[in-house]
């Protein structure tokens, strides 16, 4: 019933059912260059912890990591935050 699994590739794509202004806080941080202090986040620590647990960011004591995956995660949303809202 399903293909061999050599014949076909299959990518993660993290779900984040947040409010477009949350979200746009969420690729802000994606999209950072480097580590950022985390009294400059204005992330709610859940979400911040949610991110982690997907392997797009590392929390550290003082600084917020961004994760290669975070980064090509960020790089993809860019375009769609520009789209207009329904």
């Amino acid at each position: 019933m399903f293909p061999d699994l050599s014949s076909y590739s299959a990518i993660e794509i993290p779900i984040l059912p947040y409010p477009k202004e949350e979200l746009s806080k969420i690729i802000k941080l994606l999209k950072a260059e480097r580590p950022i202090d985390r009294p400059y986040v204005n992330i709610e620590e859940d979400v911040l912890k949610k991110l982690s647990l997907s392997g797009l960011i590392r929390i550290g004591s003082k600084r917020i990591f961004i994760l290669d995956k975070g980064k090509r995660l960020g790089s993809a949303l860019i375009p769609i935050q520009k789209l207009p809202s329904f």
